[in-house]
């Protein structure tokens, strides 16, 4: 069972990845940035990728005019054999109005649940828009 749900959970998470940015995530200016469960240095490490890039200002909360909610979280889907974990980061993004998801995506076991990663790939997608 805990099998399934991994893998469903993958497969949304792939074909939302897949899908377009939407015109509220291309528009969006301002972000909160919120910690659903990774650890405080991937956590860090994925503000400081934010940062650096400098698409969206970041505030502190919702009130202070944040368009968007960028949310980072840990998962621990189960292997297919075994009662063993692995971890991946996992972005989501939610229109802050409604808290709609708008986009999401999450890192690869092969990539050692890297949160930069995740920048990039949102970088390259907004890109394509």
């Amino acid at each position: 069972m805990r099998c399934l749900i991994g893998i469903v959970l993958l497969l949304s998470t792939i074909a939302l990845a897949e899908t377009p940015i939407p015109e509220a995530l291309s528009n969006a200016r301002t972000a909160v940035v919120l910690n659903d469960g990774a650890t405080d240095k991937d956590f860090d490490r994925f503000c400081k990728a934010l940062n650096e890039w400098g698409r969206f200002k970041i505030v502190q909360n919702k009130a202070m005019g944040a368009d968007i909610i960028i949310e980072l979280s840990l998962l621990r889907l189960p292997y297919a054999r075994g009662p063993m974990y692995y971890e991946d980061n996992r972005i989501r993004i939610f229109n802050a109005q409604d808290n709609r998801l708008l986009w999401q995506d999450q890192t690869s076991s092969g990539h050692s649940k890297n949160p930069d990663i995740l920048v990039s790939y949102l970088k390259r997608k907004m890109k394509e828009r």
